[in-house]
């Protein structure tokens, strides 16, 4: 399987600005495995990783915009694309009152 990038570079960054969001992206990637891991690895969907992400990495933080739910979205299809989580079959509502796919590690 061809390798991911973690960040989409779709404002075209350049640079160290561009190194430092692959980081971001690349630990925020770790951090939603660490949540899955935490859950039992039960499966989850996005909004349900993106409540505990806020809990456990930015609640404390005084950030005026927490991590974006799209981000969380991103994260996780990357970690499928990477073989790490599979999604399965079933669905939940997620914020929007729309089915959400839910995902387990593999």
């Amino acid at each position: 399987m061809t390798p991911t990038k973690n960040y989409h570079n779709t404002n075209g960054i350049t640079g160290e600005a561009l190194e430092t969001e692959e980081q971001q992206a690349t630990t925020q990637q770790q951090r939603v495995l660490v949540i899955f891991k935490k859950n039992n690895n039960k499966p989850m969907s996005a909004s349900q990783v993106y409540v505990d992400y806020i809990k456990e990495y930015e609640a404390n933080l005084l950030k005026p915009f927490p991590t974006p739910l799209h981000s969380i979205r991103r994260a996780i299809t990357n970690l499928k694309n990477e073989d790490k989580l599979r999604k399965t079959t079933e669905t939940i509502l997620g914020f929007y009152k729309k089915p959400e796919y839910l995902y387990k590690p593999i």
